[in-house]
């Protein structure tokens, strides 16, 4: 799940900056609010990816399971969502907002 927004992350990233020199203020903010909202979700799975399995290996190696179970399994649903999370949500929000920001210039 990481790799491929990763991927997207760095062409949209590249995109924005030339969105800022190309766009008018409106069309360019809306991208950089997208590529904000895009970079956080990235940042956000990653860490959650990070912790929950560096959690869960520690539990295996000390065979005591980490105490806070709610955190964990909060974690877990971050890395194994569904299409209809708030995660998706938010990409496809931002997934809006980028296209129209750029639906005037892209026919």
């Amino acid at each position: 799940r990481l790799k491929p927004l990763h991927e997207d992350l760095v062409k949209i990233q590249e995109a924005s900056w030339e969105a800022d020199i190309l766009l008018d203020e409106d069309s360019s903010k809306r991208v950089s609010e997208a590529v904000a909202v895009y970079r956080d979700s990235y940042a956000e799975l990653s860490s959650a990816i990070y912790s929950y399995f560096e959690t869960s290996r520690e539990g295996v190696i000390r065979g005591d399971p980490y105490k806070d179970q709610d955190w964990l399994k909060k974690i877990h649903q971050v890395i194994y969502m569904r299409k209809d999370d708030n995660f998706s949500k938010r990409i496809e929000e931002a997934t809006t907002k980028l296209k129209t920001g750029l639906q005037a210039y892209v026919k």
